[in-house]
């Protein structure tokens, strides 16, 4: 799923998590997104999926990882089983890798 497929209230969640670089937790974006779990997962399992294979192939791009710690945050609060498998592939990078994803 794209981003121009979300609704658009989703569409501004998913820009504002993705700036999040640092600084204080997002909790509104976070509390709104959860309030959009069902239309908000499958693109945060679709984002994670990307990470993790441009990882495996050593392309890093920060920009699109800025919002790693928001969409594993969310994937955990919903307890979503399909984010297990991506995770452990995730887990499963070189050390130096996972550690420039986050």
């Amino acid at each position: 799923m794209n981003l121009s497929e979300l609704t658009s209230e989703a569409q501004e969640i998913v820009g504002l998590l993705r700036d999040y670089d640092e600084g204080p937790f997002p909790e509104e974006q976070i509390s709104r997104a959860i309030d959009l779990r069902e239309v908000i997962t499958p693109y945060l399992l679709d984002a994670l999926r990307e990470t993790v294979s441009n990882a495996k192939k050593g392309e890093i791009n920060e920009e699109e990882w800025l919002h790693n710690d928001a969409s594993l945050f969310l994937l955990s609060k919903f307890r979503e089983p399909l984010a297990f498998d991506i995770i452990l592939e995730f887990c499963y990078l070189p050390k130096d890798i996972a550690e420039e994803v986050l």
